[in-house]
């Protein structure tokens, strides 16, 4: 009979693509911005041809599997001593209206080495305070962000140490 070679091991299992395949996607949609529907036509030109739906598909198989990783990375952020915290408005598009409304992207650096440093981002569809308790847990430490409600809330509450942005402060002394 006919004998196969097993698969070698693949994020996504039984993929017909290797990582580095997988990480050209990732890296033309999340670091290039270029919408899915973009890089299926630049692959079609190149004899590729893979539906929007299956980049889609990959993408979302591959944020699960990234997941243990996020994790790690998170963990290690909040056993440091400093962590960085900042949230950036960003433009979504509103489910099933085709309008867009603004998200936010929590970011959070540090941990305990610095070469380089672990950085997070966290995607919320608002700004409400609850997510800050929501993203760095029972965390005790030096946090450094700007003037944000929130942040003066948690460290109000005796739960971090805060350190508001210098610029942010400066700023307040010229208006």
């Amino acid at each position: 009979g006919v004998q196969t070679a097993d698969l070698p091991d693949s994020i996504i299992p039984k993929c017909r693509v290797d990582e580095s395949f997988l990480a050209e996607i990732l890296t033309k949609k999340f670091a290039d911005h270029q919408p899915l529907y973009r890089i299926s036509e630049a692959l079609t030109r190149q004899g590729i041809t893979v539906s929007r739906q299956l980049l889609s598909q990959w993408v979302v198989r591959l944020g699960l599997g990234l997941k243990p990783l996020y994790n790690l990375m998170k963990k290690d952020i909040l056993a440091s001593d400093n962590i960085f915290v900042d949230e950036t408005p960003i433009e979504m598009l509103a489910p099933g209206k085709g309008k867009t409304h603004q998200g936010y992207m929590w970011i959070m650096r540090g941990g305990k080495s610095n070469d380089p440093p672990n950085r997070i981002y966290d995607f919320r569809t608002n700004r409400k305070h609850e997510n800050l308790p929501d993203l760095i847990g029972d965390y005790g430490g030096i946090l450094h962000s700007d003037k944000y409600g929130a942040y003066e809330t948690l460290a109000g509450q005796g739960k971090i140490t805060w350190c508001p942005c210098w610029s942010h402060i400066r700023r307040k002394f010229f208006e």
